[in-house]
């Protein structure tokens, strides 16, 4: 019985393939990741299977460093909202590193 539906594995890999990008993937967050990723897809569609494009290149950027001792007094006083400040101060961190990669 399983073979009856090994004829079908390649097409549900396509499909897969297709289901895993929603509509307008790449233009929620535009990034040279995001369009090489639906290219790749594409190519490996159409041919069969996608080029190999070399090595690629990663970009790592570390921000300031937060000194949590500084917020030690607070925290004692406030734990909860001394949490969610420093939660805050470093969401707001990450998102500008990531705005300034883009």
């Amino acid at each position: 019985m399983l073979h009856k539906f090994q004829q079908f594995y390649q097409d549900l890999e396509r499909l897969i393939n297709f289901i895993a990008i929603s509509d307008g993937y790449v233009a929620k967050e535009p990034s040279q990741e995001r369009f090489l990723e639906v290219i790749l897809r594409l190519e490996r569609e159409v041919f069969g299977t996608a080029k190999m494009r070399g090595p690629r290149v990663a970009s790592l950027r570390v921000g300031d460093p937060k000194n949590l001792r500084d917020c030690y007094d607070t925290y004692k006083a406030q734990k909860r909202e001394t949490v969610e400040q420093i939660t805050l101060e470093l969401e707001t961190a990450v998102r500008t590193l990531v705005t300034d990669i883009s």
